[in-house]
C-alpha cells in the first residue's frame, strides 16, 4: 500500500519601501519546494535571486514577507505569512 505524503511550498517577496512605491505586487525574492514530506518540522533553504542579493548588498537588510503554503495528499492547502528582515 503506497504512503500518502503531502508537500510543502515556500516564497519569499520583497516588502522594501521603495518597491512598493514603484509596484503595487510585491516581487518573489526566491522560492522553493519540497515534495512528499512527512509530519513534522521542515527547514527550507531559499536562494536569493540576483535582484535580492543586490538590495541586501546595497541596503545591509533585506525587510521580506515569507509565505507558506502546505497542501495534503487530498489536495487541502493551508497557509501562513510571516515578515522578517535579513541582514
Amino acid at each position: 500500500m503506497e504512503e500518502a505524503r503531502s508537500h510543502a511550498g515556500l516564497r519569499r517577496f520583497g516588502t522594501a519601501a521603495a518597491r512598493r512605491k514603484k509596484r503595487k505586487a510585491p516581487s518573489a525574492f526566491g522560492s522553493a519546494v519540497r515534495r512528499g514530506v512527512s509530519a513534522g518540522p521542515l527547514t527550507l533553504r531559499i536562494p536569493l535571486n540576483a535582484a535580492a542579493r543586490a538590495q541586501l548588498k546595497r541596503k545591509h537588510r533585506l525587510a521580506v514577507a515569507v509565505k507558506v503554503t502546505v497542501t495534503t495528499a487530498t489536495g487541502t492547502a493551508q497557509s501562513a505569512t510571516g515578515r522578517t528582515t535579513l541582514r
